[in-house]
C-alpha cells in the first residue's frame, strides 16, 4: 500500500482520498505549516498509481521542486517523488511503509479467518508439520507445503519471495509454480487458508507472534493431525473453491441489502397506513360541517 511520509510521520493511501490541510475536516491536519484549509488531495488509482490534486486554487504545490502544472491535474505521482505543500511541508511518496524507515523492518502473514498474525523470519516454512513456522492444521495442506524467504532485490532492498514446496499453492488466485516476489496485500492460499502478506502491523486483531511460536503447534491434537495423510486438491478445484467462497460472500451481502430494503418498505407502508385514517376523518368532519352550515 502506498505511503506518504512527512519526517517521522506517515499515512497510508487508500482506500478513498486523503486530504491534507489546516482545517479540522482535513484527513491529515497540519496546523504548523501555514496550509490552506484543504491544501491537496491524494487518491490511489488503478495500476498502483497515486493521483495528486490541489484542494484550493490558492494552494501552492510543488512536485520534485517544480510547481504543479494546473493543466495536468490530477497529476500522476511515481514512487520516490517529493511533494511540497506551501513552503515547508515536504512529503515523499513511498511504495510501502517499510521503505520509509531503516532496512530490515519486519513483515507479516495475517490469517484473518483465524485472526493469527505471524512475524516472518529469514526463512518461514508453511505446512501441517508441527515443526513448520506457520502451522496450519488442515488435511489439504502438506506437511511442508510452501515457504517464504527473505531476499534482496536488484536495487538492494529487502523483500520476500514465496515458493511452493509440497502442495498446491495459490498466489492471488493463480497457481504458484516458481518463486514469486511478494507485494503489499498479496494473498497466499494453502488448502482452505488464506495468508495476507503485509509490511504493516494491522491496527486491529491478534498480537503479532514470531512464526512457529503459536502454542497450538505443540499440542497432542496438532501432532496427530500432522501424521494424517494429505488430501491433495488440484489447482482447478482450488480456484473453484475460491470462486464459491467469493459467491457466498456476495450472496450474504446481497441478502443483507434486500433485508434492509424490505424493512424500509415495511416501515413506509406502516407509516402510510396509520396516516390514512387521520386524513379520512378530517375530510369527513369537514364535509359534515359544510352540510350543517347549509
Amino acid at each position: 500500500m502506498p505511503v506518504l511520509s512527512l519526517g517521522q510521520q506517515s499515512r497510508s493511501l487508500g482506500p478513498g482520498v486523503l486530504t491534507i490541510g489546516s482545517a479540522p475536516e482535513a484527513g491529515w491536519r497540519l496546523i504548523e505549516y501555514d496550509l490552506e484549509p484543504v491544501h491537496a488531495l491524494f487518491a490511489p488509482a488503478s495500476g498502483g498509481r497515486t493521483l495528486l490534486s490541489r484542494g484550493s486554487p490558492l494552494a501552492r504545490v510543488y512536485v520534485n521542486g517544480k510547481p504543479l502544472p494546473g493543466d495536468v491535474e490530477p497529476y500522476a505521482l511515481a514512487y520516490g517523488d517529493t511533494v511540497r505543500l506551501g513552503d515547508m511541508a515536504e512529503f515523499v511518496l513511498r511504495e510501502r511503509a517499510h521503505d520509509a524507515g531503516s532496512t530490515g523492518g519486519p513483515a507479516y502473514l495475517h490469517d484473518r479467518h483465524r485472526d493469527r498474525l505471524y512475524r516472518l523470519t529469514d526463512e518461514t516454512s508453511i505446512g501441517r508439520d508441527v515443526k513448520c513456522a506457520v502451522f496450519i492444521q488442515d488435511p489439504e495442506v502438506s506437511r511442508a507445503h510452501a515457504y517464504v524467504e527473505r531476499r534482496k532485490d536488484a536495487a538492494g532492498k529487502d523483500g520476500y519471495v514465496v515458493s511452493p514446496s509440497g502442495g498446491v499453492t495459490m498466489l492471488n488466485g493463480d497457481r504458484l509454480v516458481t518463486a514469486a516476489a511478494l507485494k503489499e496485500g498479496d494473498e497466499i492460499t494453502v488448502g482452505r487458508t488464506r495468508l495476507r502478506f503485509s509490511w504493516d502491523t494491522p491496527r486491529h486483531g491478534s498480537r503479532p507472534v514470531d512464526a512457529g511460536s503459536a502454542p497450538a503447534a505443540g499440542s497432542m491434537l496438532a501432532r496427530r493431525a500432522a501424521r494424517e495423510p494429505t488430501t491433495f486438491i488440484g489447482a482447478l478445484e482450488s480456484r473453484e473453491r475460491l470462486t464459491r467462497d467469493s459467491r457466498r460472500r456476495i450472496g450474504r451481502r446481497t441478502a443483507v441489502v434486500i433485508a434492509v430494503a424490505a424493512l424500509g418498505a415495511a416501515l413506509v407502508a406502516s407509516y402510510v397506513q396509520h396516516s390514512l385514517p387521520e386524513v379520512s376523518l378530517t375530510t369527513t368532519g369537514t364535509a359534515a360541517a359544510a352540510t350543517t352550515a347549509r
